[in-house]
């Protein structure tokens, strides 16, 4: 046990993170260690979590680094589980798929896969982390250790000023004796970014394609569109290109995702998955009878069923409680 008292994980990328050896929890036979995460109270008080210790002693630097990453970001927006004053718990379903999913716990498994990839995710999400963390137009910030984390170094593996460089190479960013501040350029990036998220009208539909789910699929359209939104579902959609990476785009671009798991489908809980690590909504939705049913190869995972959902016995009941829940949960356009 001494060693949480002797470790600090670095997740503010220097060394004032803490780890409470008096304050671990083990849930489902996964140990939770209570962590304070350093550099983030300029935004809001110093934050707490609890983190599986397979995450902080993971023994792979690239992959512990990007959860790091992902983690600060996710703290940064949301430093409590906002439907009361509990701490998030983050943990991999690939080490404990049998965790009970409530609201409060994070899987970093599909966390990663959010990870930015390419330059320009990398500059729109660093552009957001910086303008929460700096919030006043023309304020003039210090670079600090913890700051790294909003950059998204960790597959990188490059520094910082090497990154801020490129900002500023698109006008993004304004050095000056040393410090920094976003510019108009930059703020006026920001709030397209943050505009072009909260305009969507598409609706990204996850569920298993066929004939036994026709009518589930047509009632989903009703709903979405009497809403006022679009429905995007990726077999009715013209492309060219490999699906996979044809369906993580409309889901990064949908407002929400609308998911049915009547039908088993690993497709649709990995999208589903993606989303709710976007910070989508996701509405997940099944038939009582497969909700309810005693065989475990017809009922929803495990992780899932833990979730509110929508429960419908016809049709019709599915159109109105769906409509329901997105006015609900999202609202009408």
């Amino acid at each position: 046990m001494e060693q949480y008292m002797k470790i600090c994980p670095k997740i503010c990328k220097g060394f004032g993170c803490f780890s409470y050896i008096d304050k671990t929890e083990t849930k489902n036979e996964i140990k939770f260690v209570l962590l304070s995460v350093n550099g983030l109270d300029k935004v809001h008080a110093l934050p707490f979590c609890y983190v599986a210790e397979d995450i902080l002693f993971c023994k792979d630097e690239k992959v512990r680094e990007e959860i790091f990453d992902l983690m600060y970001e996710w703290l940064l927006e949301k430093p409590k589980y906002e439907k009361g004053d509990f701490r998030w718990y983050f943990y991999s379903s690939d080490s404990a798929s049998s965790l009970e999913m409530k609201d409060e716990f994070v899987d970093v498994s599909v966390l990663l896969r959010s990870y930015p990839r390419s330059l320009t995710e990398r500059i729109n999400r660093t552009l957001i982390n910086l303008s929460r963390n700096f919030s006043t137009y023309g304020e003039m910030f210090d670079f600090r250790y913890s700051d790294h984390r909003l950059l998204f170094l960790g597959e990188q593996g490059e520094n910082a000023i090497s990154f801020f460089n490129i900002l500023k190479d698109f006008d993004y960013l304004k050095i000056e004796n040393g410090k920094y501040r976003i510019t108009a350029e930059g703020w006026k990036q920001i709030e397209k970014i943050k505009r072009d998220s909260e305009n969507s009208t598409d609706v990204f539909i996850a569920m298993s394609f066929g004939e036994e789910t026709k009518e589930i699929r047509e009632s989903f359209k009703s709903a979405i569109k009497e809403c006022g939104y679009v429905p995007v579902i990726i077999d009715e959609v013209h492309h060219n290109n490999q699906i996979v990476p044809k369906i993580l785009y409309h889901i990064k671009k949908s407002k929400f995702v609308v998911v049915d798991v009547t039908v088993p489908n690993h497709g649709a809980y990995y999208e589903a998955g993606y989303g709710q690590a976007l910070n989508k909504e996701v509405i997940i939705c099944c038939r009582k009878d497969v909700l309810r049913s005693q065989s475990r190869k017809k009922r929803p995972h495990f992780d899932i069923s833990q979730k509110s959902m929508v429960v419908w016995d016809t049709h019709e009941e599915l159109v109105e409680r769906l409509i329901k829940r997105i006015e609900a949960t999202v609202g009408r356009r």
